[in-house]
């Protein structure tokens, strides 16, 4: 199945059908389905209407049958072991001039246990990418430990490839989950699934005499174009993650519309600062970073760095 069917040498053609193809496949049936008992997920990625919704297949030894599941437009789904899987999709700013100004690239963003794995990533090209032949996703299988992404280009085959998926290294989204500590309140009665993932809850958290919600989400802040690569990015944040102080946690981190974000939940705004300008500059990301605060369930920043800034929002 392909999205683009564009084999016409006519490039005046070419152009019309491009346009009248893409705008038919729309980010938002982008789907996600789950065998819960196999602990596993895939995210369906629409491929054309052919006056009924349509997604690639995937190998039967891969995905068990489930990308020829019936349904769509799923966004959340949970495994046997307690795993939670989302998705959301969206497409980059359209425009009402230039070539295929109205046929952005589209992408999508994919969290497991709360924690962001892919933040909006192209799965479609744009029309300005169309001549590259560029690959479009399939889906993108979930199991315990392993990603499995599968994609396809024009009059090419399919193509998948594992790589390890290693939650542990990455934060809880609190902007997408909300700010809300992790540990329970004292008193909180939890229910713990036979099979769950997480069956050290009690001896984890049995030593806790009190525990409540953070009161401030701080927002460190950069120009896109401060790092050179996600990995760079990530750096950034393992080095706040070991040298920020107990009341200060780390929560996640978002990239995109021209801005990088790592977010910290805390009760002392004002007292993270001066830590964390220590570890920045000693990262050599202090220049150019902006800072501001706002209420765990609130809007509405207050700047912290630089003094002189007046305005801060998160895009």
């Amino acid at each position: 199945m392909q999205r683009h069917p564009f084999n016409t040498p006519v490039l005046a053609i070419w152009l019309m059908i491009s346009s009248a193809v893409q705008a038919n496949v729309d980010e938002r049936d982008i789907d996600v389905v789950c065998d819960p008992q196999a602990n596993l997920a895939l995210v369906r990625f629409p491929a054309q209407y052919n006056n009924d919704l349509q997604y690639p297949g995937l190998p039967q030894k891969l995905d068990r049958g489930l990308s020829s599941s019936s349904g769509s437009n799923r966004s959340d789904c949970t495994m046997a072991n307690g795993t939670t899987v989302r998705v959301r999709g969206g497409r980059e700013q359209a425009f009402d001039y230039g070539a295929g100004g109205a046929n952005p690239p589209a992408f999508f963003s994919l969290w497991i246990d709360r924690r962001r794995v892919f933040s909006r990533q192209t799965w479609m090209p744009g029309y300005a990418d169309s001549f590259a032949n560029l690959p479009t996703y399939d889906g993108v299988l979930i199991e315990p430990g392993r990603l499995t992404i599968c994609k396809s280009a024009e009059e090419s085959a399919q193509e998948c490839e594992s790589q390890p998926l290693n939650l542990k290294a990455l934060p809880i989204d609190r902007i997408e989950y909300g700010a809300s500590s992790s540990k329970p309140r004292a008193g909180s009665i939890v229910s713990i699934g036979k099979g769950a993932t997480n069956q050290q809850f009690c001896s984890r958290y049995g030593h806790f005499e009190e525990a409540t919600d953070v009161s401030y989400l701080l927002v460190i802040q950069w120009n896109s174009d401060a790092f050179t690569d996600f990995d760079s990015m990530i750096r950034t944040e393992d080095a706040l993650c070991q040298g920020l102080s107990e009341p200060h946690e780390v929560d996640g981190h978002d990239s995109g519309a021209g801005q990088t974000n790592i977010f910290v939940a805390t009760d002392a705004p004002h007292s993270a600062l001066p830590e964390i300008k220590t570890i920045l500059q000693a990262e050599g990301r202090w220049d150019g970073v902006r800072i501001a605060f706002r209420p765990s369930y609130g809007d509405g920043y207050s700047v912290l760095w630089p003094e002189s800034l007046r305005e801060f929002q998160v895009t």
